[in-house]
Parts: C-alpha cells; structure tokens; sequence
C-alpha cells in the first residue's frame, strides 16, 4: 500500500450543442423550439486492476414555447418540456462475468458482471472490482405549464398553472460481486504473530466475506402539479407592491413493480405493498402497507410571495421580499427500500481459527428471501413533510454624486425539515451509573437507518455594493 503509487491520467471528455428556431406566425403568434444534448465519458483509474470506475453522463432537453397576444393586455404563453438525465458509473472491466466464475450465488445480471473484491491488511492494496459498482440514474420528465399576463391599470396579475410526469429507474449494486477480506490469521505463529494476508489468501481462507443477493434495481414515477398567481401593483409613483401565493404538489415516488418495503416501528417489521409475498412469507417480519407510498403525501404546500419596492425621498430606493420554497426529497435515497428484505438480501459470514471462511464455500443462496432476525434496513420515514425553505431579504440603495450608486442589504434565510439520516438502532441507556443497562427498542434488526425530515439550517449576511459608472 505505501509503495503503490502512481499519477494517473483521468481521461475527461465533454461534448454539448444545442439548436434553437424561432417562428413568428402572426403578428400576434410566436412559437420557438430548443433541443440541447450533452455527453460525458470519464475513466477513473485505479492503480489496482480493475478496481476503477466508468462513467458516462448524458442529458437530453427540449423546449418548446408557444406566446398569444390576446390583446395589448392579456398575453397567454404555453410550455411544454422534456428532460433526461442519465447518469451511469460502470465498474472497469465489467462485461465478463470473472466473479461468476470463481464463485457461486453471485447475480446473474449482466449489468453487475466484473471481478469481485479482495481487501489485505498490513498496508497490501486491494484487488479486484469496485464494490459501488454498478450506480445508475435515469431520470425522465414531461411538463406542461399554461401562464397568463394580464395588464389592468396599475396592475400586472400573472397567474399559472403546471404539471409533470417523472420517471426514475435507480440500479444501485453494493458488493454483487462478493467481498472478501484477509488478515493474516490463519497463517500467524510464534515466528510472525501477525501472519501474512497474503499467505491467508493463497490457502483460500478469508477471515470475513458478504455479499449482496437480489433486486438492486427500482422503477419509480409520480406526478406533480402546482398553481401560482401573483398581483404586481404599482400603488403610486413611489411605491409598487408585490403579492403573489404559490401551491405546489408532487407525489411521492412509487416502485411499479412493489419491490420495496420500509421499517415499521409500531410492530418492529418491514412493511411492503406487495401483497403476493407477504402471503407467501407469512411471517411477523413482513406486513402489508397497501399504500405503496414510501412516505405519506403532503397536500399543504403554500408558498407565499410579499415583496415591495419604496422611493421614501429623494434619489433613495427601499425594497424587501420575503417568499417560501419547497423541495423535494434526495432521490438517491429513494434506494434504500429497494434493498431491504424480503427483496434483496445479504450474506456475511465471520471467520475463526478453528472454523476459518473458506472460498470453496461461497456464496450461500437461502432457498427463500424470508428475513430472519438481526437482519439489516435502510428505510424512509412515512412521517416525513415536504423540505421548504424561507428567504428574506431588505436593501437601502442611494445615489450618490458622480454617477455612483452605494447599496448596503441584509439577506437571510431558514430552512425546514430538511432531510437528515438517523441510526434507530441506537440502545437507550438506563440507570446511569455502575448498574447502567442499555435497551435496544427493536431487537429483530441489526440495524435501521433511516433518512427523515427534521433537520434544519440558517443563513444570514449583509452586502455592501459600490458602483460608479465611468
């Protein structure tokens, strides 16, 4: 490990272009047209064999516009969207399916086909595959949005409405291809009380191996609408107000095919919505959540939009706003109930002296996914709300001499249930002192992690700007 050291080229290349047409139909109608695509391969390199990662970016987008002038006061603009990210890292040298060929119970899915992991103590570098290989995302949108301008005095009204369609495929394979770790145990003596791991590996005895079996794989969609009207009222010469309120909504994910399931605190279980294999398994690990909701909806999302700009006197000029914003949760962890039980499952096994792991023997395939206890769950909180965030801000500008403008302006901002993981596995002590016992609220797991909304944060600052034009 000291004396494996190199400086590798890490190949990058980029590509992107784009093409745009506009067309004026009438002198009331106008449409344009966007496509923009862009490619990215990058290679990185391990010095190890094989341990290093491919990966591939694509996006395609297009837009398209559609504005009708109804009348000098009142514009009507239709939208409509598609957008797909793709985002793909492949383990180097997968396509041949070398773990496979060493060993049994690996997947048989070519797309998590590569080499399998041996880690070494004693500063050896490891060999083999990247165990976070394959991770893939690909994200697919449609939208279609409807925004009208309307004039009317000192008013300018915009109200709107819009909506999409989102697909989302994740593969996210953690050790398919099997790990396996050596120490040097098996070979220590009174000569080298530490051994040689490599020794260890050639006798073909591993202190600890695992493996993940089972899907890896989730399909998710879900819609979203929201509605918007904003009220731009120009009050006098030295006042304009704005008041605007939002509504937005978007679903959460749901896997088409069912193969998920998330922990259950209430009866110390999964809970899944395919009711098939709850049937078949029949066992007080697995329950059924018809739902098919990973976390309830949040149907509450209103976001306000207050904002002013006042001339008080002079060449002075006052404006603030204040407005709220929602997010969505992290896709990424929309993978954990894909890779809980009954759907995927794990193999770990620890080695001794007496009864060391041996390679012949790996990998295990239970006959069924039914859980058993001490089993491991990555989940998602079914209490969870919709992250927002808050923003304000407050500015002073005044003209100064010699065409100069000095703007001095406060900026701050809060953010709300913003998502955060949390280890439930946690023990709870209990009578503190010599006597201290410590109780574990759900025995039947190994342990929970969990990702939930509750964190929060907050952002303050004060900006000055000098301008002078020359």
């Amino acid at each position: 490990g000291v004396n494996a050291q190199a400086v590798l080229t890490v190949p990058n290349t980029v590509d992107q272009w784009s093409v745009r047409g506009d067309y004026k139909i009438t002198p009331k109608d106008s449409i344009f047209a966007r496509y923009s695509e862009s490619t990215q391969n990058v290679l990185a390199p391990s010095i190890s064999p094989l341990n290093g990662l491919v990966h591939e970016q694509l996006g395609k987008n297009v837009g398209i516009s559609y504005v009708r002038i109804i009348s000098p006061n009142l514009v009507e603009e239709v939208r409509v969207g598609f957008n797909r990210p793709i985002s793909i890292a492949a383990a180097q040298g997968g396509g041949t399916d070398i773990a496979g060929s060493l060993f049994s119970g690996t997947s048989p899915a070519s797309a998590v086909f590569g080499p399998p992991l041996f880690n070494f103590t004693q500063n050896y570098t490891s060999i083999g595959g990247n165990a976070n290989a394959p991770l893939d995302y690909i994200t697919t949108s449609y939208s279609l949005a409807d925004n009208l301008t309307i004039i009317k005095g000192a008013h300018t009204i915009e109200v709107g409405a819009g909506g999409r369609h989102m697909f989302f495929k994740e593969i996210n394979a953690y050790e398919p291809r099997g790990l396996l770790s050596f120490n040097g145990e098996y070979t220590a003596g009174p000569g080298n009380v530490n051994g040689n791991p490599i020794a260890d590996f050639l006798l073909g005895l591993s202190n600890s191996a695992s493996i993940n079996q089972g899907n890896y794989t989730g399909w998710y969609n879900s819609i979203g609408y929201d509605f918007f009207g904003q009220d731009n009222w120009r009050v006098n010469r030295k006042l304009t107000v704005n008041l605007g309120i939002r509504y937005e909504y978007f679903a959460p994910l749901q896997e088409e095919y069912n193969r998920i399931s998330i922990f259950n605190p209430a009866g110390d279980n999964l809970l899944t919505p395919d009711a098939a294999i709850v049937s078949q398994l029949n066992s007080p690990l697995i329950g059924l959540d018809p739902s098919s909701y990973m976390f309830d909806p949040d149907h509450k999302n209103f976001a306000p939009r207050v904002g002013f700009s006042y001339r008080p006197f002079g060449k002075t000029v006052v404006r603030a706003g204040y407005g709220i914003f929602y997010d969505t949760t992290e896709f990424n962890e929309y993978v954990f109930p894909v890779l809980n039980a009954p759907f995927s499952k794990s193999f770990g096994a620890t080695g001794t002296v007496p009864s060391p792991v041996s390679m012949d023997k790996l990998f295990p395939v239970s006959a069924t996914p039914e859980p058993a206890p001490g089993i491991g769950c990555l989940t998602l909180n079914k209490n969870s709300r919709t992250p927002y965030v808050e923003e304000w801000n407050l500015a002073i500008e005044y003209e100064l001499p010699r065409n100069s403008v000095l703007e001095i302006g406060y900026t701050g901002s809060e953010g709300a249930r913003l998502n955060y993981r949390h280890w439930l596995t946690q023990g709870v002590l209990s009578n503190p002192g010599p006597n201290a016992t410590v109780k574990h609220l759900y025995p039947n797991f190994g342990y929970i992690l969990e990702d939930r909304t509750g964190a929060s944060a907050s952002y303050n600052s004060l900006r000055v700007r000098f301008e002078k034009k020359f």
